[in-house]
């Protein structure tokens, strides 16, 4: 006798008020997601406009009958013409630097600052070393950066720079005219210095060839 096959019906599976609950607010979410982003773009826009508005200049540094110049024109031409010497600079600056903290002979912010000053009263005055950088095409910002530079030099090798007595009695004998001290003793400091200057700018020349010889400098 055949066995009967009996079939189980199963009942349908309940979906879940909670499921279907999110699967109606899909869409609106969407939408939302949508919305935030346009107003997220639009916002970047507008902000880019009154960017573009109020800083004109950093896109576009001039015009000529009316065409303009662009900035990346100006970056380009720059990178061109003056890549070489500002590279060459920037490795100078790493050298030297680099050797002044070994020998913890860093330049303060105020050594940098009396020795712009002895160049003003050099010159006439700040507005007048000011004018002299403009006619060189060059800023007080570089200007003190080289003599950043310079001081670290002087502070690591001015020992080195030794001056006799005789040298200073010779100097006084043979340029008596270009000493404005009067007095013997004034004569006397005011040789020493000059001596001294002249001698460290020759050990400075001689000894920084030296550092940048030993460096590990790759220009590409």
């Amino acid at each position: 006798m055949a066995a009967r096959l009996r079939t189980r019906k199963t009942a349908p599976k309940k979906i879940k008020v909670e499921t279907i609950e999110t699967i109606q607010t899909l869409p609106s979410l969407v939408q939302n997601k949508f919305f935030s982003k346009q107003v997220l773009i639009g916002l970047g826009v507008v902000l880019l406009l009154l960017l573009v508005f109020n800083k004109k200049h950093w896109f576009v540094p001039a015009t000529v009958n009316g065409l303009p110049i662009l900035s990346p024109q100006v970056i380009v031409r720059l990178y061109s013409d003056y890549r070489s010497p500002a590279v060459s600079e920037l490795i100078d600056e790493r050298i030297i630097m680099a050797e002044a903290k070994k020998n913890n002979v860093l330049p303060s912010r105020e050594e940098i600052n009396a020795r712009m000053t002895e160049l003003e009263a050099q010159v006439g005055g700040a507005e007048a070393l000011n004018n002299l950088l403009a006619q060189e095409g060059t800023s007080r910002t570089s200007l003190e950066r080289r003599m950043s530079m310079r001081l670290a030099l002087e502070k690591i090798y001015s020992n080195e720079a030794t001056v006799s007595a005789e040298e200073i009695d010779e100097f006084v004998k043979t340029n008596t005219a270009q000493l404005t001290a009067t007095d013997s003793a004034g004569q006397k400091t005011e040789a020493e210095k000059i001596i001294k200057q002249d001698k460290l700018g020759a050990i400075i020349n001689q000894k920084f060839a030296e550092l940048r010889e030993k460096a590990n400098i790759k220009i590409f």
